[in-house]
């Protein structure tokens, strides 16, 4: 899909979101706007890269002002109620705002300074390299520490204690390493080792042949 396909896919999910139809799943609405929203912002960031990469300093400027704004709404004074107020246009911008200013600012800023900082994220591969770890462990997590407080190992007060969630991400990511070092890791080697490399013979095979003939 080219970048039309994706922003058009993109928006009509947004747009009946805000419509929000009772037979339509919201959950499925969002990720569809968001995984099509990704195809197109890289296709705007090729763009930037090679036509206004010389501009890139502005999107760097932008992304913090809108962050600080941000954080001015959560820690300081709270804007939602304000925006609330304007009607379908303070929906749209609540709903707008994040997935299609904040995020793909931000994502395009980063890859950006990567680009002309070089590899700076390095260090968070690991990160990277847990992510899908980390998408399937956090549920069984959350229900393992639930099934705790509902036989009283744990506190009922679990949830209020502010180092809680700290607490909760902290071992999910370091359940998440081991999983993905000592279970993810050996089974790709065995999957790549098993069943690509051999079809990757096989079709190397299959073209010296043809060349041959």
């Amino acid at each position: 899909a080219n970048f039309a396909v994706c922003l058009l896919i993109s928006l009509g999910s947004a747009i009946l979101l805000i419509i929000d139809p009772p037979f339509l799943n919201r959950h499925i609405l969002r990720g569809t706007a968001s995984f099509f929203l990704g195809g197109a912002l890289y296709y705007v960031t090729v763009y930037i890269v090679n036509h206004f990469y010389r501009l890139r300093y502005i999107l760097y400027a932008l992304t913090l002002a809108l962050w600080t704004a941000v954080f001015f709404s959560f820690y300081i004074q709270d804007l939602v109620p304000i925006i609330k107020q304007m009607g379908i246009i303070g929906r749209i911008i609540l709903e707008g705002f994040p997935h299609y200013v904040l995020f793909p600012l931000t994502i395009c800023s980063l890859v950006l300074l990567e680009i002309g900082k070089g590899e700076i994220f390095k260090p968070l591969n690991w990160f990277g390299d847990i992510s899908y770890s980390v998408y399937l462990l956090h549920f069984p997590l959350q229900l393992a520490i639930a099934i705790l407080v509902s036989s009283s190992l744990i506190s009922s007060d679990f949830y209020l204690i502010n180092t809680a969630f700290v607490l909760f991400f902290a071992v999910l990511g370091l359940i998440s390493y081991f999983t993905y070092k000592y279970f993810e890791l050996p089974l790709q080697h065995i999957l790549r080792t098993h069943f690509l490399l051999p079809r990757k013979v096989l079709q190397s095979a299959a073209i010296s042949t043809k060349t041959k003939d």
